[in-house]
């Protein structure tokens, strides 16, 4: 298995782990009346699993982004200038955002 799909899915079960926690916590401390609602259903198991699987979802979504985005950045010899990123094309009609220059305005008395 390639090295990339074993990062994913180990920061994937990060995840499922985490809304494991966050699914028993919301039901442990009854949040917005959750666990008596449930509880109270006669598909309390469909709603449980349905839960987990929608947190699941989002926690290990965000979990795999933030290990990705913390992957530190190899140059490849197809890149021309550092960083990684192209700057927009400036053109020589339109002025470019440090080549303004701040105008002196004199505040008046507005009180008249």
């Amino acid at each position: 298995m390639p090295k990339l799909v074993k990062f994913l899915l180990f920061h994937a079960g990060i995840g499922f782990a985490l809304a494991l926690v966050f699914v028993v916590s919301i039901l442990a401390f009854n949040v917005a009346n959750m666990h008596d609602l449930i509880m109270g259903s006669s598909a309390k198991w469909i709603a449980i699993f349905a839960l987990v699987v929608l947190m699941t979802i989002t926690l290990a979504s965000v979990q795999m982004g933030i290990a990705v985005m913390c992957l530190p950045y190899e140059k490849s010899d197809d890149d021309d200038e550092p960083g990684g990123r192209r700057g927009p094309e400036r053109s020589s009609d339109v002025p470019f955002m440090a080549d303004l220059q701040p105008i002196p305005v004199r505040s008046g008395d507005r009180r008249r």
